[in-house]
Parts: C-alpha cells; structure tokens; sequence
C-alpha cells in the first residue's frame, strides 16, 4: 500500500498480514501520530462486542430522515505546498487521502444508514451521552408519534414565521390521521420563568392547547389532542410551569397547515 499511515484502522482490530503487520509496526516505531491514532482506534473497537441492535426513537429517525438529503461530502484534501499536513512529500495539487476520522464518527454514520434503510439502528451505550450506560423507556406516545411520521399521508410544513437564526421547526401533518409532530433543531431556550406551548388552530380560528414542549433545542414532540379540523399549529410563549390556558402571546411560530 502507498500510504501506509492509512493502515492504522486495519492494524487496530487486527486485520493486516503478517507482512503487513510487521512493516507497520517499524512505521509505528518512528510515527507518533499513528501511534495516537492506533491507540484511540483500539479504545473503540473494544467497545464494538458490547453494540446491540434497537430500535430507534421517533426523534433520531425524524432528524435523520430530514437531514439527509442536505449532508453533502467532503471534498478531497489538496496539497498546495511541498509537504501535506502530516509532512509527507506532495506535489502542489496532488490529493492527499482524508485518513483522520475517528471510530465514533464511522459508526454513527453506520446506526444512520441503518436506520433509513430499514428502520433499525445500532444502539452504542458506550458512545451516547448518558454516563451511566442506562437507556431510557419509551414514551407512552411513541408508537403514534411514529404512526405520524410514517404516516402515507403525512406533509412536512414549515414555519411560516421568522425564526432565529440557526433554527429550524417544522410540523410533520397527517390529515387521516388527524394528528401533529413537531420537530425543532437549534431552537433557543425559553425565557427564565417562561416555556413554549403547542397549539392547534381550529377552522373557527381558536387556539386549542396542544401541549407543552420539552426543555431542549432539539426535539420532537407529538401534539396533545384531536387536530381533525385543525387549520395551523403554533407556538408561544407562556408561564413556567404549567402554560395558558388561551395564548398570552403571538405565536414565535405559525404553521399553516391548509397551505400544506
């Protein structure tokens, strides 16, 4: 192989000839990054026995399946001067491999694959942002937050009012089913004292309390209630901790959902 850096991730999990092996290890030798880099994919691979196969949340296979198709790729790294940034030789337009990603990265975009083609991830305990390793139940509304998602019939609307910039709140709509789910990414955290309430707008052009959105930017919510005949959902600001029973405020956001 050309590039024997590039022989780190297969070194790791032990994967290389006897031939190969014996040359890498007299690299690794006077190499101090792949040395790092063996030993970080070492700790990863250790993990991979401990994987297990589970069902994503609602909230996982919604963001993913929505953000998706605006994920572009890498362009290759080009070399402009005599020497890449690992300091091997190149010539001045020369593309030079992309060799430094980690084993966390690789395997998040392994559990997403997986999950848009056919609806099952790969849960990693070690590697989530809960330290003690526990997972957490289900909702009670999960199996009809899913039903909305999945729903043939389902419209994705989004906000027809001006959000902040960095965020991004859409209403996933199925009128057969007559049911909501909102899905927000980088949306900011309410005022202190304060927490953002749901609505649906009937044809009469009342608002409808629809529920409470959790704490977090990044959520996705089922709306409480019958939207049958609902015409848009909103959103507004409203007193912790328990909300209005009517709006006390214009909605932060609106979404239209006859024009869906």
């Amino acid at each position: 192989m050309n590039d024997i850096h590039a022989l780190s991730g297969a070194y790791a999990v032990d994967a290389l000839s006897d031939e190969e092996r014996a040359g890498f290890e007299e690299h690794l030798e006077a190499c101090s990054s792949c040395r790092e880099e063996v030993d970080s994919l070492r700790e990863a691979a250790a993990l991979l026995p401990a994987t297990t196969a589970t069902t994503p949340s609602p909230a996982v296979r919604a963001a993913v399946l929505a953000d998706i198709t605006q994920v572009r790729p890498l362009p290759p790294l080009v070399a402009h001067g005599p020497e890449a940034d690992d300091g091997r030789a190149a010539v001045a337009g020369t593309v030079v491999p992309l060799r430094r990603h980690r084993f966390r990265t690789a395997l998040v975009a392994a559990a997403a694959a997986l999950i848009v083609a056919g609806g099952v991830g790969v849960g990693i305990s070690q590697l989530d942002d809960d330290p003690d390793g526990t997972s957490q139940e289900a909702a009670p509304e999960t199996d009809d937050l899913e039903e909305v998602l999945t729903a043939s019939d389902v419209q994705v609307v989004e906000a027809s009012t001006t959000l902040p910039e960095g965020t991004h709140a859409s209403v996933h709509w199925s009128p057969s089913l007559g049911k909501a789910v909102l899905v927000t990414d980088g949306m900011p955290a309410a005022p202190e004292g304060k927490l953002y309430e749901l609505w649906y707008q009937n044809a009469a052009g009342d608002m409808v309390r629809a529920g409470l959105m959790p704490e977090g930017e990044d959520n996705t919510v089922l709306l409480e209630g019958d939207g049958s005949d609902a015409k848009a959902v909103g959103i507004t600001v409203e007193p912790a901790p328990h909300g209005s029973e009517e709006p006390s405020s214009d909605p932060v956001a609106f979404f239209a959902l006859e024009d869906a």
